[in-house]
């Protein structure tokens, strides 16, 4: 199921160990809209999601 059937307008962060390039996009394809690399962004994940949540919207939308 694509992150986006039920949600359209939320901010998906993943955070996760695979750092494979191919990790990266498949979770970009199902709707992510950024994707952090654990642990060596651990210092990072509050930067982006305070940068969602002031956007109020995905990147994307107009």
């Amino acid at each position: 199921m694509a992150l986006r059937e039920t949600d359209a307008a939320t901010p998906i962060l993943f955070y996760s160990s695979r750092a494979m390039p191919k990790e990266r996009e498949k979770a970009m394809r199902a709707g992510a809209d950024d994707y952090l690399i654990k642990p060596r962004d651990i210092f990072n994940v509050a930067d982006h999601a305070s940068k969602w949540i002031a956007s109020g919207r995905r990147q994307g939308d107009a």
